[in-house]
């Protein structure tokens, strides 16, 4: 779990989502809906994974070896204080379905037949992007301008299964 101001987490103390069901979950506050920006990046465009907002959407990127794909929810995200994130269901070795989740409700999920065993060197950063960036969707550090109350993590138990 993890609290306003904490901005930058170094790879080895980063969670360790390869290959493994979990849930990333960001508690935030939009008081206007052309609040966007990242909300968590782990990685860069080499490989990694984003979850950020734009155009009044909530987005997931993913960089597999620098092919990357993007989840977009089919809903607008609502103003005011949300719970949104993205929950990995592990499926088989290093493959799984990402499910984006506003309020707890599915709003977009796609299959991957392939994910990293080792996410990245790079530092998971909260409320920002590194650079170079995950995924070309959107530039530079690409601040989150609403607010982050805490960003959560939770691991399951099925690594290596």
């Amino acid at each position: 779990m993890y609290y306003p101001d904490i901005s930058t987490i170094p790879p080895q103390a980063a969670p360790p989502t390869q290959d493994v069901s979990y849930t990333l979950t960001a508690e935030i506050e939009r008081p206007r809906d052309s609040c966007q920006g990242v909300l968590v990046a782990y990685g860069s465009r080499h490989s990694g994974y984003a979850l950020f907002i734009k155009d009044n959407r909530l987005m997931h990127g993913y960089s597999y070896c620098g092919e990357t794909s993007v989840l977009t929810a089919d809903l607008p995200l609502p103003l005011g204080a949300a719970a949104v994130g993205v929950a990995f269901h592990k499926t088989g070795a290093l493959r799984g379905v990402f499910r984006l989740t506003i309020d707890g409700r599915v709003v977009a999920e796609r299959a991957m037949d392939r994910t990293l065993l080792r996410i990245s060197l790079e530092s998971l950063r909260i409320g920002r992007s590194g650079l170079p960036t995950v995924v070309p969707e959107y530039d530079g550090t690409f601040p989150f301008d609403g607010a982050i109350r805490r960003v959560v993590y939770e691991l399951a138990d099925d690594h290596g299964t």
